[in-house]
C-alpha cells in the first residue's frame, strides 16, 4: 500500500513538473502589429457557403468563397 502512495505521489509531482512549463498565448497578442496604433488587423476565415442549381430536374450543389469571389470545387449532384 505504501508503494502506490509514493508511486502515485511521484506520478503527480512528475506531471506538475512537466505541465508547469507550458505556455498560453493570450488572444490579444495574436493580432499583427501595425505602425498606427489605432489600427487593429486580427486574422479572419473566408466566407464559404454552399450554391445550387438544377439541369433537368437534377439538383447539383457547388462551394462559392464569398470573400474571394471564386468557386472552390466541381458540382456535386444531390
Amino acid at each position: 500500500m505504501k508503494n502506490k502512495w509514493k508511486i502515485a505521489t511521484i506520478a503527480i509531482a512528475v506531471s506538475i513538473s512537466a505541465f508547469s512549463h507550458i505556455t498560453f498565448t493570450p488572444a490579444n497578442s495574436i493580432y499583427a502589429a501595425t505602425s498606427d496604433p489605432s489600427t487593429i488587423v486580427a486574422p479572419m476565415s473566408d466566407k464559404i457557403i454552399w450554391r445550387y442549381k438544377s439541369i433537368n430536374h437534377v439538383p447539383y450543389k457547388r462551394l462559392y468563397n464569398l470573400t474571394k469571389h471564386k468557386w472552390v470545387g466541381n458540382w456535386i449532384k444531390v
